[in-house]
């Protein structure tokens, strides 16, 4: 293999290392109480990450897949239903830290017991899963703890007011 090809490679095999995980969890602290982490990541969509994983019926042998989300008193539980059989389940364990006043969130996937010819190819492998729930979950808590947008225009002021 020339240098070139490897230098190539490189880049394409660090990327997906990151994406299925790199083997660890998801991990980020939060100023935020459990209770509005909670609040925050409640309407997370596995579904509108790229690529709309696990969406599609023709994708996990016509069995269209189901999404559920709970609250457990140790996070939130994502599941992914195949029929009646649970495809994979996302948690997202939120640890209170500073008596509360701050959150650890921290991700884990466990594969359920529905066979992999009616899973959906983004559900079959915990790894691809847990990079998938790791960006939705980045997501979600970064617009969480983000500052307020503001439009185009406010933006053109605001950079007029300082000069």
């Amino acid at each position: 293999m020339s240098l070139k090809g490897f230098l190539l490679l490189v880049p394409i095999a660090v990327g997906g290392w990151y994406v299925v995980g790199s083997g660890k969890a998801f991990s980020r602290e939060v100023d935020r109480p459990p209770a509005v982490v909670a609040a925050a990541i409640a309407d997370l969509d596995i579904r509108r990450q790229p690529g709309s994983p696990g969406s599609d019926p023709a994708a996990s042998g016509g069995v269209t897949p189901v999404f559920r989300h709970e609250q457990t008193a140790e996070g939130v539980v994502f599941t992914v239903y195949s029929g009646d059989k649970v495809a994979t389940r996302m948690i997202a364990h939120l640890e209170p830290l500073d008596g509360g006043r701050r959150t650890r969130v921290w991700a884990e996937v466990e594969r359920g017991d529905a066979p992999d010819e009616q899973v959906s190819p983004a559900f079959r492998s915990t790894g691809i899963t847990l990079g998938l729930f790791n960006a939705a979950l980045g997501d979600e808590l970064d617009d969480l703890v983000s500052p307020p947008r503001r439009s185009a225009e406010e933006c053109q002021e605001m950079e007029r007011q300082l000069l």
